[in-house]
């Protein structure tokens, strides 16, 4: 709605200026909690990148250019793109004790000692060990085999993978 509005409201059809007011006043609402808010279904990155993709498509001589040619001629960045920043720039802040969070509750630190210049390794948990954190000894080893994470496990519309 506020893109549309963007669109009626200026009469000037200059794409940086248009552009600018696009990323003032609309994805600031896009981007919103992205850190602790991402969205994980294909439905709803979907819909949220819908908004800048209806956008630029509406500005004049881009109509018939691919989305991705779209940002690169508007020096845009997708929102997937900006999640990601966002994402990383959390766990930076988180590593640093820029924040009030514990680093410790989120990451485990690895124990080799070199590194290429820096001392924030982190060690990459093992899906087992993940699975034994959240279900206990109960989950048996079958459940992380490849086949079971093919055949066994429901997608995200609830049915099974591999099945209609």
């Amino acid at each position: 709605m506020h893109a549309k509005l963007i669109l009626k409201c200026f009469q000037a059809r200059d794409h940086l200026l248009l552009t600018k007011a696009f990323c003032v006043f609309v994805r600031p609402l896009l981007e919103y909690c992205c850190v602790s808010w991402n969205p994980v279904y294909k439905q709803d990155i979907t819909k949220i990148e819908a908004v800048q993709r209806r956008f630029t498509k509406r500005l004049s001589g881009l109509w018939n250019l691919s989305y991705s040619s779209r940002l690169a001629r508007l020096s845009l960045d997708g929102l997937h793109c900006i999640r990601i920043k966002t994402d990383l720039l959390m766990c930076y802040m988180i590593l640093r004790n820029h924040t009030c969070l514990n680093p410790d509750d989120f990451f485990t630190r690895s124990t080799i000692n070199f590194t290429r210049g820096n001392a924030m390794k982190l060690a990459k948990p093992s899906v087992l060990c993940v699975l034994r954190t959240i279900c206990g000894d109960a989950c048996p080893i079958s459940c992380v085999s490849a086949e079971a994470c093919l055949t066994g496990w429901p997608n995200a519309r609830g049915r099974r993978n591999g099945g209609s």
